[in-house]
């Protein structure tokens, strides 16, 4: 909900029924509160050399010999296999995060190889002259996408660095019985969509009049 009302053009999530409806029941939610252009939903599948997925990590023997177990039966990609003391099979987890909350003994981290910069994608590209997201002669446009000097972009994909950010406001909200939504609590909604459109604006180049105008 919160990206789909910073103004995303995609959403990228894993290949995960339950995540999918997720996705898309936060953007109908959104459509709700302001008329909007629907974004995109992307579904990738993990290619286990790509470096940009996380990935689950955590070492089998520190799991208690009484541990119900409860990341092996949550994993819908049968990645985590803790007879044998292998842990996590990387070649299957395509980290939808299931794992994650329901270790009683919080020993289940994420490792992601790549990442780290995506704050400052947009202006590493603008100091490199790389960004442009509009044509500026578009009565000439094989001349201006020909021009090294006017690389053109589709746009900036932030993976879990957008998720990480809001994450953080959406840990706030109140503990309860049931699925918890984040438009029941109007203050952190704010706060959430403040942070995405912090990320979002650099490559959207809003004003910052925008930030203001869901208060």
């Amino acid at each position: 909900m919160v990206y789909t009302l910073a103004g995303v053009d995609c959403i990228d999530c894993a290949a995960d029924a339950a995540v999918v409806s997720a996705v898309n029941e936060g953007i109908d939610a959104a459509m709700e509160v302001v008329e909007l252009r629907r974004p995109w939903v992307m579904i990738s599948v993990n290619d286990d050399d790509d470096l940009h997925f996380r990935k689950a990590e955590f070492d089998p023997d520190d799991c208690p010999m009484d541990c119900s177990r409860p990341c092996e039966l949550v994993c819908p990609a049968n990645a985590i296999k803790l007879d044998d003391h292998s842990g996590v099979i990387t070649e299957r987890c395509y980290g939808c995060g299931r794992c994650f909350p329901v270790c009683p003994y919080d020993k289940i981290s994420f490792l992601q190889l790549a990442g780290g910069t995506n704050a400052h994608t947009a202006d590493g590209l603008r100091k490199e002259g790389l960004f442009q997201t509009t044509l500026e002669n578009s009565n000439d446009v094989r001349s201006v996408l020909a021009s090294p000097s006017s690389a053109f972009i589709g746009g900036v994909a932030y993976g879990g660095y957008a998720r990480k950010i809001v994450g953080r406001v959406l840990s706030s909200m109140p503990s309860q019985q049931g699925p918890s939504s984040i438009e029941d609590h109007p203050e952190l909604l704010v706060e959430a969509l403040g942070l995405a459109l912090g990320l979002v604006g650099t490559v959207k180049c809003y004003h910052p009049v925008h930030h203001s105008s869901f208060r």
